[in-house]
């Protein structure tokens, strides 16, 4: 076993890696897995309030996009629960994107910008820890970012 877990890490690419961790005011820890040449550098991720059970989990993304992005590149989005997954959201990041000053239209230009993501949690599941895995990828199956969040979530 310990030969297989060698041999995974010395394949895994620069990915596989968090670049950055950092915890957010609501708990989570957020690990990004962003490179230098990623189309959208990630600055912060934060929740509009502390997540509950029972009702939509709200994260924001603040940072700077070096590319542009047109209408068909998407956002991934799979929540897990001890392992395993609950659900899972794709959505346009041209209708997530909102420009911080003056309002955005597709394609997105390079720009700073932010894109607010709105994740319904159903009452039935428990309480407890989470884990958000954030993909974007563009029309043309680039990497845009990738993002990974452990969040507990507390009871209704």
């Amino acid at each position: 076993m310990k030969i297989i877990k060698f041999l995974a890490s010395f394949f895994a690419t620069k990915s596989d890696a968090p670049t950055k961790t950092y915890r957010t005011l609501a708990g989570g820890l957020v690990r990004d897995y962003g490179v230098p040449n990623d189309i959208f550098q990630l600055h912060d991720l934060y929740f509009e309030q502390k997540p509950r059970v029972g009702s939509p989990v709200n994260m924001h993304f603040t940072g700077q996009l070096y590319r542009s992005v047109s209408w068909n590149s998407k956002m991934f989005v799979k929540l897990d629960y001890n392992g395993t997954n609950l659900i899972n959201l794709t959505e346009s990041i041209c209708e997530l994107a909102t420009d911080l000053e003056t309002g955005c239209s597709c394609p997105i230009s390079p720009q700073r910008f932010n894109m607010r993501v709105s994740i319904p949690i159903p009452f039935i599941l428990p309480p407890g820890d989470y884990k958000f895995h954030l993909r974007g990828q563009s029309d043309q199956k680039e990497h845009i970012f990738k993002a990974s969040v452990h969040l507990k979530l507390g009871a209704q």
